[in-house]
């Protein structure tokens, strides 16, 4: 079973290095990404069934990424 992870960072150059890293791991599978949390968010609720885990930075604009975590609980 794979481990579906959702990236959201506001740096693309971020989401293309851990995006690069995870497809070398045949264990982790990614569902998405996002550069504006906002938009991650309306994502992730659509395909919240699908997604384990939900990396994010810290400082983003427009919402923290302690913000997206209150969120998402």
């Amino acid at each position: 079973m794979k481990i579906r992870l959702y990236i959201m960072d506001d740096h693309v150059l971020m989401i293309d290095g851990l995006r690069s890293y995870f497809l070398d791991h045949d264990e982790f599978h990614i569902v998405g990404t996002a550069t504006d949390p906002r938009i991650g968010l309306a994502e992730i609720e659509v395909k919240r069934d699908q997604i384990d885990i939900v990396l994010t930075d810290i400082e983003m604009p427009y919402m923290s990424g302690l913000d997206v975590c209150s969120a998402l609980r």
